[in-house]
């Protein structure tokens, strides 16, 4: 999709987001979904980027990249690419507000502490065999500058996103 029509979210849009388990990305297919969502109607599709998980082989230290992505191809540019073929902008979904404990082991200093200095975590509760997601400090590094800030250039450098949301 050529990204030449300025402004095109002062338009009526209908946006789906997708909020996605990393257990279930083998089941997604690219050209399958974006044919789901024009189906639908959708002008834009959110979809999982990174932050909590990177849905793409990112590079940046401390961003834990989602185990389950496909080895042989990249996943997330074939849903933009298949996105935009459809019609439908591409919206990154961003999340730097929690990450999994296999980062917290690694940088704790990242995250939120409760008053018994025991970090603050999120469905610890659930059942299943899931990664613990662990709640980050806003003015740490993963929310920012050793983080979050090195995500978003590097998924505005290689991917043709047409809207980020945080």
């Amino acid at each position: 999709m050529e990204n030449n029509e300025r402004g095109w979210w002062h338009k009526p849009q209908r946006i789906i987001q997708t909020n996605l388990q990393v257990k279930d990305t083998h089941l997604i297919e690219p050209r399958r979904l974006a044919r789901q969502m024009k189906e639908l109607g959708a002008t834009a599709l959110v979809f999982n980027v990174g932050g909590i998980y990177a849905w793409y082989p990112s590079e940046v230290e401390g961003h834990h990249v989602n185990e389950y992505l496909p080895q042989d191809f990249d996943l997330l540019k074939g849903v933009v690419d298949a996105c935009h073929e459809e019609g439908i902008r591409f919206i990154a979904r961003l999340d730097f507000s929690k990450t999994d404990d296999i980062v917290y082991l690694k940088r704790p200093e990242w995250f939120v502490r409760k008053p018994d200095g025991q970090p603050e975590i999120i469905g610890a509760h659930r059942p299943g065999a899931w990664s613990l997601l662990m709640s980050t400090c806003l003015n740490a590094g993963y929310r920012n500058e050793d983080v979050a800030v090195p995500v978003l250039d590097e998924v505005l450098c290689r991917y043709d996103v047409d809207a980020v949301f945080f």
